[in-house]
């Protein structure tokens, strides 16, 4: 959730918003992190859970390789969960995540 975050405010203009949600959805624990910053286009989008060794640069100039979201998304499959994402090019993100809970 951290690197999600992070990346939000990475990729938002100064004074916007970054929004963090939870759900019990059946037997998942679902958590999404929605920017309103640059976007992502559909062709980065495609290929944004593997590592390319590009780096983007941030609204302030930070720069980001990707390498976090690959490792999300590597460790959330181990442990069964999922990693997906939904963008506009120019109008934010959002980066959902689920992760099974356990019942006792």
């Amino acid at each position: 959730m951290r690197n999600l975050l992070i990346n939000g405010i990475k990729f938002s203009h100064e004074r916007q918003k970054v929004y963090i949600k939870a759900y019990h959805n059946n037997d998942n624990l679902e958590i999404t992190v929605s920017d309103t910053g640059v976007g992502i286009s559909d062709d980065n989008l495609k290929e944004i859970f593997k590592f390319t060794g590009k780096t983007d640069l941030g609204t302030m100039n930070e720069k980001g390789s990707g390498i976090g979201l690959m490792l999300c998304y590597e460790i959330l499959k181990q442990y069964g969960g999922k990693l997906w994402a939904e963008s506009t090019l120019g109008a934010g993100a959002t980066f959902c995540f689920s992760v099974p809970v356990q019942r006792e």
